[in-house]
């Protein structure tokens, strides 16, 4: 059994995605902050070293066309 990690393997904010997702497609979505526990994981990436490694395989799409292919699955 082996674990994989898929991703684009660079750090991305949920509010780099909440800013594209407004900007293409809810331009009148609000939002608002709430406070930062310690309990919150502030940052994260996908190590894709085993994608790469054992499936030669690497991220070949932007995050701003992978949210518009998820946009168009979920339609």
């Amino acid at each position: 059994k082996i674990i994989l990690n898929v991703g684009s393997g660079k750090a991305t904010s949920v509010y780099k995605i909440f800013k594209i997702c407004k900007k293409k497609y809810r331009p009148n979505l609000k939002y608002a902050f709430d406070k930062i526990t310690n309990k919150e994981i502030m940052n994260t990436k996908a190590d894709i070293k085993k994608c790469k490694k054992i499936l030669r395989w690497q991220p070949t799409i932007s995050i701003e066309n992978s949210l518009k292919s998820y946009n168009k699955f979920l339609k």
